[in-house]
């Protein structure tokens, strides 16, 4: 009752959101605020202390599902952090203890405040609540492909969008892009090099290679890359081989094998396209696109016996053409490695 008589006073008002964190969020409570935010009368980024704690929890389910469906509604900048947290406190944290609905919970995944471009402030905490709560809706409703498509084919839609949740190749958002590429790749894939040239292609570049520094040789390392069928994959390559063929070369995992019934990419591609002078430097460019720990000249010797002793079985001439040329590139790196490792020593 107090509670309602501060809310109809105009100068507690705007005092209201920390009064009810501060005295205990209540289903009324929450059912005032949500009237004075319809009403204008409240800016919801005050809300922002209910993201906190795990009062949220004690409200009723539909209690809490009226508040995101009110704030969905709000488009002021910063209103995705607020929807965010308060969702996965009382959905998808560990013990929250409520199941995930289907209509909202896909509702604010596909919210535009989360894709468009923004130049305002948004919360480093936004990308991983999002992935949280994507990957949740996707083990939960997997089989929606309907729904799953739209939320893949909006993040692919909006990379490179300055502030959007895609903004970065942040882990957690990335790890959601592959499920989805995994479940449905023709349709993903479709979308993805359709967009190569207007997006710009080292955009993409930073979210469809997975060729991370410190992995070690002859590890492969998971691409968005390996989900798409071959053919769909050359076809598009095809229609501008001098654009795309060297595109790709740089960005496929840095991973070589010939061993029978695995299938590579970086051979598929030199099978294809290993006449191209600019197809093999940019492929010997992703290769040495890495990190190690140890010295150099170990390292780089390391790579160069693993790759000779693929290439005794190696029977494909352009294939082996690269490899003569990256085991030229290995011994020279060594070879300089240890000029720089015998001075370090000297002056040590």
């Amino acid at each position: 009752k107090l509670f309602s008589k501060l809310a109809k006073e105009e100068k507690f008002i705007p005092l209201i959101p920390e009064l009810a964190w501060r005295g205990g969020i209540t289903d009324n409570i929450v059912t005032e605020i949500i009237a004075l935010i319809e009403a204008g009368s409240i800016n919801p980024l005050m809300l922002g202390d209910f993201r906190y704690g795990v009062e949220v929890r004690s409200l009723k389910e539909d209690t809490i599902q009226l508040l995101i469906e009110s704030l969905i509604k709000n488009k002021k900048s910063g209103i995705g952090s607020v929807m965010l947290g308060i969702f996965a406190r009382y959905y998808t944290d560990k013990d929250a203890g409520h199941d995930l609905p289907k209509d909202l919970t896909f509702k604010l995944l596909t919210d535009q405040v989360f894709f468009e471009v923004s130049k305002g402030y948004r919360d480093t905490m936004d990308q991983f609540y999002w992935a949280q709560i994507a990957q949740k809706f996707l083990d939960k409703f997997g089989s929606s492909k309907d729904e799953i498509l739209k939320i893949g084919l909006l993040m692919l839609d909006s990379i490179g969008n300055d502030g959007s949740i895609v903004d970065h190749s942040e882990q957690y958002v990335k790890a959601v892009l592959t499920k989805i590429s995994e479940s449905y790749p023709d349709e993903m894939w479709t979308r993805a090099l359709s967009l190569l040239e207007e997006k710009g292609y080292f955009i993409f570049k930073r979210w469809l290679s997975s060729n991370d520094f410190f992995t070690g040789h002859d590890q492969k390392n998971s691409t968005l890359l390996d989900k798409i069928k071959l053919d769909t994959l050359w076809q598009w390559i095809d229609e501008d081989v001098t654009k795309r063929s060297w595109f790709i070369a740089s960005m496929v995992p840095n991973y070589f094998t010939n061993t029978p019934g695995e299938v590579c990419l970086a051979r598929e591609i030199l099978m294809r396209y290993g006449e191209r002078e600019d197809v093999r430097r940019n492929l010997t460019a992703n290769f040495f696109s890495e990190g190690w720990s140890g010295k150099a000249s170990d390292h780089y010797k390391g790579k160069l016996d693993a790759i000779k002793a693929k290439k005794v079985t190696e029977q494909n001439t352009k294939v082996l053409r690269w490899l003569d040329e990256y085991i030229q590139h290995l011994e020279s790196s060594i070879e300089k490695s240890k000029t720089g490792e015998e001075r370090d020593d000297f002056w040590a």
